[in-house]
This record gives structure tokens, C-alpha cells and sequence, in this order.
């Protein structure tokens, strides 16, 4: 009897079988395997189903790969709402009054965190899916001004000589408050959310929602070049949601460009009717991406560095959004 209670005692000590973890379903480069998330929409405008490897061509700088696998299972989310506090001041209430669908577009089983960004980024809400915790969050954000509400900050102010930022025009609530958009430093906003994202879980489809008009100031402490090297290294897709559109019409704005070298997409948002419904689609879209994952068919002359990727899906009709490319870990910019 003594013999079975040892026996027992020991079996009960011994340390039980670990939880089983999802297959990460984001983008990986590394020396064996590169794993692609991408959105098709059929000739509707609708995200297409029942795709298979087949249907697929995925090009290497310019050299065919064979696609290994696809899988289309929906991905849990790990989103940083990065919103553009330093907006116009109608800009600012238009946006305020979407808050509750903004709250509510995040899933049941995902986790979010809210940074608000003017000439500094502070930190709103951290991560969690509580959903009432982003409510009460998201409401303290001061829209139309600089944000100025305790919070942490995350980056330090643009340097200013007279109260004007170097080497930009005049920002803050002076000019906000004449209804005029100013300038934000949108790279650094966009760096920090990388930095916040990166150490999630892996098995998480990592995410920034960004809110912003695109009027970036002409110096941040990092720039757009760091910010898409750093895209292009990583697992995290950016879907911008541009106000107004004044500065992505002219073509100098930032926002598509990191929508393209991580995968993400472009959505302009004129007006409030048309901001809500882009919450859900944005975060829908990341959910429900295709994976495709390939082994690279290494090339004797390939410099190292950035390798351009190209999607085709080989029927008519369908529009396909990847990334652009990635730079392995291993790699320099």
C-alpha cells in the first residue's frame, strides 16, 4: 500500500502535458520557411472562399516559389488603436462620436491597446480585451488638440524654438483650435506600435488600426525609411484609416506606404457614416487572410537585404493585397 501511494504522489507531481498552441498565422521570414498572410476579393468586392494552393502564384524577386501550404482559418488579433488626437477640430468630433463601434469592432477572443499621438505618443489603454476598459479609455482621448490627458508618455516632444516645432510649421492647440490640421509626428506613432506589438504572442495576427488625416510633421525622431524596415521585418500589418483625405489625395502621405510594405490596406473615411463600417472591415480582413507559406528558391547571385514578394491568384477577376516584401532577420535594410 505504502509502494502505491509513493507511485501516485510521484505521478501527481510530475508535470502535465503542455496546453496545445495554435500554429502561428503571421508573417515569418527565417533561413527555412516565409509565411504570408493575404486578402483576395472576388470581382464583388467580397472575400473569397475555398482557395487553394492551385490557385496561387507567388513570385520571390521575380522567381516562382512553390507554394508549400494555405491555410484560412481566422486568426485572433492583437490590434494597437493608434489614433490621431492633433486632428481638426470638426475632424476630432466626427471621429469621437465613432468611438463605441470602434470599442465594439475588437473580437471577443482578441486583445487591443489604444495609443492617442500628437507631437508625443501616449499610452491610453494597455492590453486587454475587456471591452468596457476600452470604452472608458478611448473617451478620455482629447480630440481636435494636442493630447494632454495624464497617460504615459511614449516619445519626447518635437524640439521647439518660440513654441514652433524645428524645422516644420506651428502645431499644437493653437492651430487646432482654428480648425486647421497640423502636423503629428505619425512615424514615431507608427514605431511605437511596432515596439508594443512585437513582444505578443506569436500565434496572434498582429495589427495597428490607424486613425489619422496623414499630416505628418517633416521631422520625427525616427523615419518613414526605419518605420518600413521595421514593417518589413516583422509580423505586424498596418491598416490606416485616412480622415479627409487631403493628404493622401496629394500623394505625400506616409499611410500607404506602410499599408503596402506590411500587407495591410488603405481605407479613406470622408465621413462618419462611412468611418464606422471601416472598423469592422479593416480587423474582418485581418481575421480572415489567407496563409501562404513557401521555402525560398535561393539564387546564386541574390544579394541579400529586401526580397520583393508578388501575389497572383491565377483566375480572373480577384484582387489580391500582400505585402510587398520582407528583409530576413538576418539581412540588413
Amino acid at each position: 500500500m505504502k509502494a502505491l501511494v509513493l507511485i501516485l504522489a510521484i505521478l501527481t507531481a510530475l508535470p502535465g502535458p503542455a496546453p496545445a498552441q495554435q500554429t502561428p498565422a503571421v508573417f515569418r521570414a527565417g533561413t527555412e520557411q516565409v509565411i504570408v498572410p493575404v486578402t483576395v476579393r472576388d470581382s464583388q468586392g467580397r472575400l473569397a472562399e475555398k482557395l487553394e494552393a492551385a490557385d496561387f502564384r507567388l513570385y520571390e524577386d521575380r522567381v516562382e516559389q512553390k507554394i508549400a501550404s494555405v491555410a484560412s482559418d481566422p486568426a485572433t488579433l492583437s490590434v494597437v488603436i493608434l489614433i490621431d488626437s492633433g486632428v481638426s477640430r470638426p475632424t476630432g468630433d466626427r471621429v469621437r462620436a465613432t468611438f463605441p463601434s470602434l470599442a465594439e469592432a475588437v473580437g471577443e477572443f482578441d486583445e487591443a491597446a489604444v495609443l492617442a499621438f500628437s507631437t508625443v505618443v501616449r499610452n491610453v489603454v494597455s492590453f486587454t480585451s475587456n471591452k468596457e476598459q476600452l470604452h472608458a479609455g478611448l473617451q478620455k482621448i482629447t480630440m481636435g488638440a494636442d493630447y494632454t490627458l495624464a497617460g504615459e508618455t511614449m516619445t519626447s516632444p518635437v524640439p521647439r524654438i518660440n513654441g514652433w516645432p524645428v524645422g516644420g510649421a506651428p502645431s499644437g492647440p493653437a492651430r487646432a483650435s482654428q480648425g486647421a490640421p497640423a502636423p503629428k509626428n505619425i512615424d514615431d506613432a507608427v514605431m511605437e506600435a511596432v515596439r508594443q506589438l512585437e513582444p505578443r504572442e506569436a500565434w496572434r495576427r498582429k495589427v495597428i488600426l490607424l486613425i489619422t488625416d496623414g499630416y505628418n510633421a517633416p521631422r520625427n525622431q525616427v523615419s518613414e525609411t526605419d518605420v518600413v524596415a521595421a514593417l518589413r521585418k516583422s509580423a505586424i500589418q498596418v491598416y490606416p484609416i485616412g480622415l479627409d483625405g487631403a493628404k493622401i489625395t496629394l500623394g505625400s502621405s506616409a499611410l500607404p506606404r506602410y499599408a503596402r510594405a506590411s500587407g495591410g490596406e488603405m481605407f479613406p473615411a470622408l465621413r462618419k457614416t462611412t468611418l464606422e463600417p471601416l472598423y469592422n472591415q479593416a480587423l474582418e480582413q485581418a481575421r480572415y487572410q489567407y496563409v501562404l507559406t513557401y521555402t525560398p528558391r535561393r539564387q546564386p547571385t541574390l544579394a541579400p537585404g529586401f526580397r520583393a514578394i508578388q501575389v497572383k491568384v491565377k483566375a480572373p477577376g480577384y484582387t489580391v493585397i500582400a505585402r510587398d516584401g520582407y528583409i530576413p532577420e538576418t539581412a540588413q535594410p
